[in-house]
């Protein structure tokens, strides 16, 4: 990450942020979206783009798997585990 230069970060970022971007759409599948404090979006417009999406903020400035390991991965281990569970249960396995 520290070999882009600062000017190239900040467009790829601004980018992701686009409108053409961010239009409604949906997922079939459950996703879990990790953000940073920082992230200009909020929680709400996230959940308005991808219905359905779980959506958590960590106390970062951007890169919450970097800059919040432990937290980040207690939230994926969290997440991957409800939808073990949500499979087991749908084909009706128990534990």
């Amino acid at each position: 990450m520290t070999s882009a230069s600062q000017r190239v970060m900040h467009s790829a970022i601004e980018s992701t942020f686009d409108e053409q971007y961010l239009q409604p759409g949906s997922l079939p599948v459950p996703a879990l979206f990790a953000r940073a404090a920082t992230l200009p979006v909020t929680e709400e417009q996230l959940r308005e783009a991808i219905p359905g999406m779980e959506v958590r903020t960590l106390d970062c400035a951007h890169f919450v798997q970097m800059e919040r390991p432990q937290e980040f991965n207690q939230l994926l281990r969290a997440f991957l585990a409800n939808l073990q569970s949500m499979v087991r249960s749908s084909r009706g396995i128990e534990g």
